[in-house]
C-alpha cells in the first residue's frame, strides 16, 4: 500500500470539507495559519495542498483578499492521493507517451477557448521562462505554462489529468533545455494565433524534442 504524504492528507481533507459544504462556492478559506492550525499540519503543506485543489479547479486566490472556492467536488477524493503516488512511480518514458497523447489535443483546444486574461498569464510564463539558465533545475514557469495551457482548454477532466502530471514533474530534477523557451514561444504564438492544427503540431514537436533530450534516444519526429 502507497505511502500517502502528508499533502495528498490535507488534499483529502480539504477535499472531504468541499464536498460536504463545510466551504461552499463563494466562501472564503480560513488563512494558511489558521488551516495549518485546524489541520496539524505545516504551512508548507496546506500551500501546496491549495495550489492542488487550484489545479482541479475547486479553489482560486485573489490577490491581496484570499483563497476562494469557486467550485465544490460532487464526491469525496476517495484514492486520489494513491493515484498520484502510483503516477510518480511511472517511468518518464512512459509518462512522455502518454504526454504525447493528450498534451497536442490540449494545445489544440487552448488555441480555440483561451480567455485573453489567459493567454496573458502564457505570456508572462514564457517571458520568465526566458530568464531561465540552460542546464539549470527545471523552472518553476516551465511547469506553469503547462498548467495553464490546460487550463485555457477549459476541459475539468484533462485538468485533473495534466495536474498528475504536473506532480511527477515536481519531484524531477531534469535540467531546462536550450530551446524549452523557443518552443514555448511557438506554442504562444499559435495560441495567439487562435490557430489550433499549429498549436497542436507546434506541443508535438516540442514533446519529440523533449523525449529525445530526456532519454537520449534521438526520437525527434
Amino acid at each position: 500500500m502507497p505511502r500517502v504524504s502528508v499533502t495528498d492528507q490535507v488534499v483529502s481533507q480539504l477535499h472531504h470539507a468541499l464536498a460536504d459544504g463545510t466551504w461552499k462556492a463563494g466562501d472564503r478559506l480560513p488563512s494558511e495559519n489558521e488551516l495549518a492550525t485546524r489541520f496539524d499540519v505545516s504551512r508548507t503543506a496546506i500551500r501546496e495542498a491549495v495550489q492542488e485543489l487550484m489545479t482541479l479547479g475547486f479553489l482560486e486566490i485573489r490577490r491581496g483578499v484570499g483563497t476562494f472556492v469557486i467550485a465544490a467536488p460532487s464526491a469525496p477524493a476517495a484514492g486520489w492521493g494513491e493515484l498520484r503516488e502510483e503516477f510518480r512511480r511511472v517511468s518518464v518514458r512512459e509518462l512522455l507517451e502518454i504526454r504525447m497523447i493528450i498534451e497536442p489535443e490540449i494545445a489544440a483546444l487552448a488555441a480555440e477557448r483561451a480567455t485573453e486574461n489567459q493567454v496573458q498569464r502564457l505570456r508572462e510564463d514564457v517571458a520568465e521562462l526566458h530568464e531561465a539558465t540552460p542546464g539549470s533545475t527545471r523552472h518553476p514557469a516551465d511547469l506553469a505554462f503547462h498548467l495553464h495551457l490546460v487550463e485555457a482548454a477549459h476541459n475539468k477532466l484533462l485538468t485533473r489529468l495534466t495536474s498528475l502530471i504536473i506532480d511527477f514533474y515536481k519531484h524531477d530534477e531534469s535540467a531546462t533545455r536550450a530551446n524549452d523557451y523557443l518552443d514555448h514561444r511557438t506554442i504562444l504564438g499559435a495560441i495567439e494565433a487562435r490557430d489550433a492544427d499549429w498549436a497542436r503540431a507546434a506541443m508535438r514537436s516540442h514533446l519529440a524534442a523533449t523525449r529525445a533530450h530526456a532519454l537520449g534516444d534521438g526520437k525527434v519526429t
